[in-house]
């Protein structure tokens, strides 16, 4: 690889890490939808989804950022543009690089810890193979094809996202983060950009099953052993389902948001792994277990409404997309 190949790869890594680390990370709502009279009908738009410039699915432990003084929901993404949504996360990564930066590294790399039993189920999962499996689950009228990082959308709508996973400190839930920008065809700045957070249901104790392997390094860990049963399919399956629900939410408001001033705010608990959050927000549905909201700051957030487990009654089950293929 060369030099100019590890800067870029460097440089996304850091806008991965950057636009979506465990606390939320805003990129500029573009007023939250597309220009109404620009736009065509969802139903007959087709959709090019590009791959992220790094090869391997950003996992990491869920981490309080507050802690090292420095809360991560304070920082927000302003720029509508291609560079400027860019020169924000280059910022944002040059101001953490030298504000408390060994404090949050640590605290980070002691969070990641808890990842430490899947490194050779997480070392092989892409985000080619993720987003292969993830569009297989989309509705039919959300049909796209794959682009490669550098490859021209033509004229569909292009869709750039910068997935980034957590896992709770508990290892009973999994966070996914998703910056999302996108495209209208032809050149075109950003028409849309927002991030979306989707918190999975939390594992119950009783649904633990036998590691179909060897024992992980925490072999008395139950929800250790649930993850990685049968080479780590419950958390790439996870994971899977977590990304097509962020591309639906964000495909689907883009079209315009479904919420108002007049929607009026409530505070909404829901459980994170085990624990309970709060968030203050508005309703934009409910259904299947789960409550899509928008906070004060304009982010979306899909959340369980309780600790119902199978909540995936809105996208294929990954049995269902297999057979469609």
């Amino acid at each position: 690889m060369s030099r100019n190949d590890d800067w870029k790869t460097a440089l996304v890594g850091a806008m991965l890490a950057c636009a979506a680390a465990h606390g939320y990370a805003q990129v500029g709502a573009v007023a939250g939808s597309l220009d109404r009279d620009a736009a065509t009908s969802l139903v007959t738009r087709s959709w090019a989804v590009r791959v992220p410039g790094v090869d391997k699915v950003v996992f990491r432990g869920g981490v309080n950022h507050d802690t090292a003084g420095m809360g991560a929901g304070t920082m927000m993404y302003p720029a509508p543009s291609p560079v400027g949504f860019l020169a924000a996360l280059i910022t944002h990564g040059v101001l953490n690089a030298g504000f408390r930066e060994k404090q949050k590294n640590q605290l980070q790399a002691n969070a990641d810890l808890i990842l430490a039993p899947f490194e050779p189920v997480l070392a092989g999962f892409t985000n080619q193979r993720l987003l292969e499996a993830a569009r297989q689950r989309l509705p039919a009228e959300r049909a796209t094809r794959l682009l490669n990082p550098n490859e021209p959308a033509g004229g569909d709508w292009l869709v750039e996202i910068a997935p980034v996973f957590s896992m709770t400190q508990d290892r009973r839930a999994l966070v996914l983060d998703n910056a999302v920008r996108i495209f209208a065809p032809g050149p075109s700045p950003v028409v849309y950009a927002q991030t979306v957070r989707v918190v999975s249901a939390p594992l119950r104790p009783a649904q633990a099953v036998a590691a179909a392997t060897e024992p992980a390094p925490v072999a008395d860990d139950e929800f250790v052993k649930t993850w990685s049963a049968d080479q780590g399919q419950k958390l790439i399956d996870e994971s899977i389902s977590l990304l097509a629900q962020s591309l639906e939410i964000a495909l689907a408001e883009s079209g315009g948001p479904a919420t108002d001033d007049k929607t009026p705010h409530r505070t909404f608990r829901y459980p994170e792994g085990g624990s309970e959050k709060m968030e203050r927000a508005q309703l934009v549905s409910e259904s299947c277990g789960r409550r899509l909201i928008r906070t004060l700051r304009g982010w979306l957030m899909s959340v369980p409404s309780d600790d119902t487990i199978g909540d995936r009654c809105a996208l294929p089950s990954a049995a269902a997309a297999s057979a469609a293929q």
